[in-house]
């Protein structure tokens, strides 16, 4: 009855928006002004068709000659020049205020020409305008990491343009390396010997030859705030498109979920391919990791020292989880259990703590009387026995479109954990008691009648700088009907604000990000899934929050810090 109710209000909220994409003739009025708003430029074929290639804001309502500024590469990272032969067939939109037309209308263009058009304001009154294309090269010329004697990772201050590297060490004869902006270039060169012990400095030159920045090297342990996260420190490091990325052409059919390892971020897609990784700098692709003997038809999840874990998904068979230390190691065979539970395992699984000492690996179950997870306890690098936990207190979840994962809040099962999950509606995210596994807390929907196309299912938890973090992420099934998905990051080292008030009310909410939506192949309909890791980085600095959706089909990476600037 549960889905004959959501597809009901889905069409509903499909003729409203059909029914408002009539619009008239001319657009509302953006500004108190009478011009061009802005101008874009799109692809028209291969892999990017319909994708944004470049968009012209225009803040002068009586320019007459448009030049967009179409990107060298596409995307910004790759290594292929592809734009020269699309200039030439640009799908080109233009923005215009109120009671604004052009004359003829505009299509597809060939940018590499001038083309010229007929404005006319609301007035009546007419004037030659044109538009063009230019391929640009890029003037981005940011230090994205750096890195000294291979593994001593440093702390970035854009603001400030300082490198800081936490070190007391003698740097006569230092080397680095680096992540850029893309196509930019360093000097001096990575693996140059160069003494950092005081006042040397490295230069980035943009791929357009003349955006310059001067970054100064201080031998320097940063200060920290005095217990989590600095305010306001939350930056988005990278968000791409998954499907593209993948090359996915179901969003259904993936059940995709992250791991994270060092500068790496490993995502698999659930549907037996192998996993992939891709640099938390830039988002970009990097390869495949190697897998080996593991089957990676569930998920994948890492441990607080950035220790891979690749779990098959298990519907009655035998459950198993291998361990990758790298993502060009081989996998080795970590556990099996026998699933007798008449419940599948394998879509989520959490860590806390490193498997090399103690550690807790939580596998959350799925199906038609799902209220459990399965927990091993690592001593000294040795799993344990498994140890099936029933929840007290919540609705049973159901397999994969209504599914959740349990977080376990510390290393410590007593400072309980959460979960959360699609309840006709309620969407309830729960604290639950780690001592007797009973629900003492929750926190509801946000208020706003949309609910019912939401679900509070994904979250993970991490101790930061003194501070337990939990994040949720509030899948919305249908992001370009006005259900987009939300990241709530709370600071839960007190839960007591569990108390029944709606997620965006919460007390302890200290952060929200919307994730984008890129609509490049069609939405899953019944399968939808996501994931949420947070990882601390090795130095303590960053707080790194990964996240993925098949409905959104977007992964990024969200960087939180405590540095006492």
């Amino acid at each position: 009855m549960k889905k004959n109710i959501l597809y009901f209000s889905a069409i509903v909220m499909l003729s409203l928006v059909m029914t408002a994409c009539q619009d008239p003739e001319y657009v509302l009025p953006t500004a108190d002004r009478q011009g061009i708003t802005s101008i874009t430029a799109l692809f028209t074929k291969g892999q990017y068709a319909e994708v944004e290639a470049a968009k012209l804001v225009v803040t002068d309502p009586e320019q007459t000659d448009f030049v967009i500024p179409i990107p060298w590469y596409y995307p910004e990272d790759s290594d292929n020049p592809t734009t020269e032969d699309d200039l030439k067939t640009m799908r080109v939109k233009v923005e215009l205020d109120n009671n604004c037309t052009i004359d003829p209308a505009i299509t597809i263009l060939d940018l590499n020409q001038t083309h010229t058009f007929t404005f006319t304001n609301p007035q009546g009154e007419k004037r030659p305008i044109t538009i063009r294309g230019e391929r640009t090269r890029s003037d981005k010329c940011a230090v994205l990491a750096f890195t000294v004697n291979g593994d001593l990772s440093c702390i970035i201050d854009e603001e400030n343009k300082t490198i800081s590297i936490p070190t007391a060490e003698d740097l006569t004869d230092a080397t680095f390396e680096c992540t850029l902006s893309p196509h930019a270039t360093i000097s001096p060169e990575p693996g140059t010997p160069m003494d950092m012990n005081e006042g040397a400095t490295v230069t980035v030159t943009a791929d357009n030859g003349t955006s310059k920045a001067t970054y100064t090297l201080l031998k320097l342990v940063p200060s920290k705030v005095d217990n989590g996260m600095r305010a306001g420190s939350g930056v988005l490091k990278f968000e791409a498109d998954l499907a593209r990325m993948a090359g996915v052409t179901s969003a259904e059919s993936i059940h995709p979920t992250l791991a994270a390892m060092g500068r790496y971020v490993v995502v698999n897609l659930g549907d037996g391919s192998t996993p992939f990784y891709i640099d938390k700098n830039t988002g970009s692709r990097v390869g495949d990791i190697t897998l080996g003997s593991a089957v990676p038809t569930g998920c994948v999840s890492s441990d607080e020292a950035g220790h891979l874990l690749i779990a098959n998904f298990s519907d009655g068979s035998t459950f198993s989880i291998w361990r990758s230390d790298g993502v060009d190691q081989t996998p080795v065979k970590l556990l099996d259990y026998e699933n007798a539970l008449n419940l599948t395992l394998g879509d989520y699984i959490q860590v806390v703590g490193d498997l090399d000492n103690e550690a807790y690996i939580l596998a959350t179950t799925g199906g038609l009387y799902a209220q459990h997870f399965v927990r091993w306890h690592v001593t000294g690098g040795v799993v344990g026995q498994p140890e099936v936990v029933s929840i007290n207190g919540v609705v049973q979840w159901n397999y994969r479109d209504n599914n959740t994962k349990v977080a376990q809040r510390t290393i410590n099962p007593a400072d309980g954990y959460f979960m959360g999950q699609y309840a006709d509606g309620n969407d309830p995210f729960y604290f639950i008691n780690g001592t007797n596994n009973t629900v003492v807390g929750s926190l509801g929907p946000v208020a706003d009648g949309l609910s019912w196309g939401k679900k509070n299912a994904y979250c993970d938890s991490r101790v930061f700088n003194g501070n337990s973090y939990t994040v949720l992420f509030s899948m919305g099934y249908w992001p370009n009907w006005g259900l987009p998905g939300i990241l709530y990051l709370l600071d839960t080292s007190n839960t007591s604000f569990f108390n029944g008030a709606a997620i965006n009310a919460a007390s302890g909410l200290v952060a929200t990000f919307g994730m984008t939506d890129y609509e490049t192949i069609p939405y899953a309909g019944d399968s939808r899934c996501g994931d949420v890791v947070l990882m601390t980085t090795k130095d303590g600095y960053y707080l790194d929050l990964y996240y993925v959706s098949n409905t959104h089909l977007s992964v990024g990476c969200i960087e939180f810090d405590c540095i006492d600037k």
